[in-house]
């Protein structure tokens, strides 16, 4: 296509003839003090913006003039600020790759086949981009969401704005007053009965941030086409379309517009954080803490995002005036691409803007990003789903990389835009990046790391069982409570035991009696025989009353209490030897660490030199950390249930059948790999600043190793991983 290179001659440029789409509508606006047109495209749902030479000149292009004479008729309207042949060569070859404008060749039939089959794909992509997203529409719902802003619409004025300030301003205040409680209630959004309530929360959420978008839209006289439902990693997410707000001519409107979902959010969230301060702990203040965050955190993450398509990119690109950046950042990175590919020079098609430099980063950090979304995607399917999400991230892998991939191959193989020197070019070019990239896999050296995932807890543990049977009367401590030696924990009551022990005494004096009668009439057999049955039940009698005293369970040892949900035995029958309490001594405080082979090789060979280790959510420290012990068996056995997937920690695990007498969970699950656990001492003056339960890892470094080798380890490390998941889940 002769748009491919605009180097070509004048005559060849200027011969051509542009149809402009019938369909497109313009919208004229007011920016710094210029006019510039929108320029809506109907089939896509986009918007461009260009300036006011731009319009002139394509509202000379009816299919039947040439580009040198409607270059010329918008010179003799304009004069000096007509655009010049290049300028108009540059921007008719956009409006082609845009979709608004043709030429003959593109009319051709090889050209209609290629045009027909991007389309599937622009379609495609646009209802879903690839197995892990897919979005369905479902309803037009402008009539619903007219009668909403009828009625809901005061919600967008001053005195509105004022409100949401005051109250986000409580709810902040009322979080950072309150630190404590927020660590605490944190912890428990990880816990497995938490994740459906949370999940719940983010979705009802996430329909009130649509409806606000909407609500705005329909305040403000736009309309709103579609509402549908956004699958990502199968998890349902409600959406509107709001694009018409492209049409507004007030900017104020537009921002008011796209930062609706979320100032909804987070009013919801400020609302949920006085709620939450304000509760007993309890499934209230729970509940409260999951609306809080979801409406705070995830908002921040995602939503205000501007590397991607979401509100925060349209804020932004609203507040610079650069609509559409994401469209031109990707133009920039294709002509950047053919540039060092294929030798093509290609200017860029928007008129000089006072933030055009922010269109090569941005290009850069969305392109970084949306490779992280991606690869972020595929790793969670196929960690979620096991052996389907091995194959709905192969799926995905293929649709983001492979077929684009193939697509360029295929291009460049058997297109006709190519000569053999372009050709030439992109092999030589490619050739010399891959080779460029393996010599300094090879050649740069980094220090070589591994992660050891470990956590503050207890070792050994001290269990305590009851030595006999009977129901729980009073629990005197609570989980976290400090106890000394031989202080009770709890006291049971076995009303069998008791009367049996007020039997024997009454048999006892009975025996005594008739010992003292059989002594006076001189029946010294008798006498003796009695004795010997008075002994035996002295005897009994005192296995009773020890039996009596294991009533009171005291702890062996001072130390830390640690079993949870202690209080909720109150009542409960107990059977001897039944596992009541753990405790973890004083002294016992320890950071335990679960290494694989190769990690426990270098542990042992470098058992004088300081271990880096990270506590999570405190500080780091270096010094003073003495390895105590490391175990010489690699065993399942899961001490710290933290750092096990169920909890969300980083050690894959996976569902025993057996629990112990206690009917503790812990004991569901043990580790997928056996690892060996290591015994970290902790430095006197670190102890008061750690808790049980915190997460750390251990930074072990080694020898200077290429970084092409590192990342093959890693990878080797992840598939044989993966290997022995998927083995021990089909087997179960």
């Amino acid at each position: 296509m002769m748009f491919e290179d605009v180097s070509h001659s004048a005559y060849q440029v200027g011969s051509l003839v542009l149809q402009l789409r019938d369909d497109v509508n313009y919208f004229v606006r007011e920016t710094a003090g210029t006019r510039v047109w929108v320029v809506e495209d109907p089939r896509t749902s986009r918007y461009h913006q260009i300036g006011e030479a731009e319009y002139t000149f394509l509202t000379m292009l009816d299919g039947k003039t040439t580009l040198a004479s409607a270059l010329g008729q918008a010179a003799s309207v304009l004069r000096d600020q007509a655009l010049t042949l290049e300028e108009a060569a540059t921007f008719g070859q956009w409006l082609v790759h845009s979709g608004l404008a043709s030429t003959f060749e593109s009319r051709s039939i090889e050209r209609t086949r290629q045009d027909a089959e991007d389309s599937r794909w622009r379609r495609s992509a646009v209802r879903g981009v690839g197995p892990i997203s897919q979005k369905i529409p479902l309803i037009n719902p402008d009539a619903v969401f007219r009668i909403l802003s009828d009625r809901l619409g005061f919600l967008i004025s001053w005195p509105a704005l004022l409100t949401w300030c005051a109250v986000v301003a409580m709810g902040v205040g009322t979080t950072l007053g309150n630190l404590d409680g927020l660590r605490q209630s944190g912890d428990q959004v990880i816990a497995p009965g938490n994740w459906f309530w949370f999940l719940m929360s983010w979705l009802g959420l996430r329909l009130i941030h649509e409806s606000a978008h909407g609500i705005a839209c329909r305040r403000f006289g736009g309309n709103v086409r579609e509402a549908g439902i956004l699958f990502i990693l199968f998890v349902p997410l409600p959406y509107v379309d709001v694009t018409s707000a492209w049409s507004f001519s007030r900017r104020r409107h537009r921002i008011l517009v796209s930062a609706a979902g979320m100032a909804a959010e987070v009013f919801v969230a400020a609302l949920s954080a006085i709620v939450w301060a304000q509760s007993e702990p309890g499934i209230l203040r729970q509940q409260a803490f999951n609306l809080m965050l979801a409406g705070s955190a995830t908002t921040v993450l995602f939503n205000a995002n501007p590397l991607m398509r979401f509100d925060g990119y349209y804020l932004l690109i609203d507040l610079l005036d650069l609509p559409n950046l994401a469209t031109r950042s990707q133009q920039w990175l294709r002509s950047v691409g053919r540039w060092v590919f294929f030798g093509f020079r290609d200017s860029p098609p928007d008129p000089s803007h006072p933030h055009r430099w922010l269109i090569p980063l941005y290009a850069i950090a969305a392109a970084v990003w949306r490779v992280l979304i991606c690869v972020g995607l595929i790793l969670a399917a196929d960690s979620l789903f096991y052996g389907a999400g091995i194959v709905l991230a192969g799926l995905a892998g293929i649709a983001w990389g492979g077929i684009p991939l193939a697509r360029l191959v295929r291009e460049v193989t058997f297109g006709t835009r190519q000569s053999w020197k372009t050709r030439l070019r992109f092999l030589a070019t490619t050739t010399g990046i891959l080779t460029l990239m393996f010599t300094l896999g090879l050649m740069l050296t980094f220090p070589e790391r591994s992660l050891v995932p470990a956590v503050v807890g207890y070792y050994p543990l001290i269990e305590v069982r009851t030595s006999t049977q009977g129901f729980v009367t009073d629990v005197l401590v609570n989980p976290g409570d400090q106890v000394d030696a031989g202080e009770i924990l709890l006291t049971l009551n076995d009303p069998e035991l008791k009367s049996r022990i007020m039997e024997l005494r009454l048999e006892i004096q009975k025996s005594q009696i008739r010992s003292d009668m059989l002594l006076n009439d001189g029946l010294i057999s008798a006498w003796q025989a009695e004795q010997e049955r008075e002994a035996a039940q002295t005897e009994r009698l005192r296995q009773l009353l020890e039996r009596e005293r294991g009533l009171a369970i005291r702890a062996p040892i001072s130390g830390t209490i640690l079993t949870p949900n202690l209080p909720e035995r109150r009542g409960r029958f107990l059977q001897a030897g039944e596992l009541t309490v753990t405790l973890g001594g004083q002294q016992d405080l320890r950071i335990l660490a679960y290494a694989d082979q190769r990690e426990r090789d270098q542990l042992q060979s470098n058992l004088e030199t300081p271990v880096e280790i990270h506590i999570d959510g405190g500080a780091d420290w270096t010094s003073n950390v003495k390895l105590l012990q490391i175990s010489d068996r690699a065993q399942r056995i899961l001490h710290a249930p933290p750092l096990g997937a169920q909890n969300g920690g980083p050690l894959p695990v996976r569902m025993t059948r057996g629990k112990d007498q206690a009917g503790s969970n812990q004991s569901d699950y043990e580790l997928l790999e056996p690892r060996y656990l290591a015994q970290f001492q902790i430095p006197d003056e670190c102890r008061r600043t750690l808790r049980t339960g915190q997460t750390a890892y251990l930074l072990l470094s080694n020898s200077d190793t290429p970084l092409g080798t590192q990342l093959w380890q890693q990878g080797q490390e992840w598939w044989s991983h993966r290997q022995a998941a998927l083995l021990a889940e089909w087997r179960r």
